[in-house]
């Protein structure tokens, strides 16, 4: 947050529990923008793994099984090892036909200390986009943020999907139909 504020001319803050609107204005987008960078990709420092536990509830149609999701689950990745499209996100659980899950998940990363520092980056590029608008009316300003941002955001996604061997395209339905 002090960053984003940096970047428009601002005094940073040291905490939202600072006194004065900015603080509070911080500590109020800081959730809300932090989980939707999270869930527009796939960032390799909010990666986990986990073997679901099967509830003793099964979906009441479609699919067979119900699996409860972490508690710091924001999306999935892959379930059981395969980009399998069998599956449903519903109210806090895993819908499926597979007798085991074991999902790939981005988590909701807590630790600041753990990020990545381009996704700091972004994240504070996309906060000031947030707030420019409330602090200095600029619409000129406010539209320049969010460019900034969505050039941020496609290099960062670039170096982040680097780090490691790129994930086999696998073909379904669809996408033999595309061919």
């Amino acid at each position: 947050c002090s960053n984003a504020l940096l970047q428009l001319g601002k005094a940073p803050i040291s905490s939202f529990e600072d006194p004065g609107d900015l603080a509070r204005m911080c500590a109020n987008l800081y959730p809300q923008e932090r989980d939707s960078i999270l869930r527009e990709h796939l960032w390799n420092c909010a990666i986990k793994r986990v073997v679901l536990a099967q509830d003793v509830t099964a979906p009441v149609s479609e699919f067979t099984y119900r699996y409860a999701l972490p508690s710091d689950f924001v999306k999935v990745v892959r379930l059981n090892e395969c980009n399998s499209d069998e599956y449903r996100i519903e109210n806090g659980f895993l819908v499926t036909d597979e007798g085991t899950a074991t999902i790939e998940y981005v988590f909701l990363v807590t630790d600041e200390t753990s990020f990545d520092p381009q996704f700091l980056d972004v994240f504070a590029q996309r906060l000031a986009a947030e707030i420019c608008y409330a602090l200095t009316e600029n619409n000129t300003l406010t539209e320049q943020c969010w460019r900034i941002y969505q050039n941020k955001i496609s290099m960062a996604r670039t170096m982040d999907s680097r780090d490691g061997t790129p994930r086999d395209l696998e073909a379904n339905a669809w996408v033999f139909a595309r061919f």
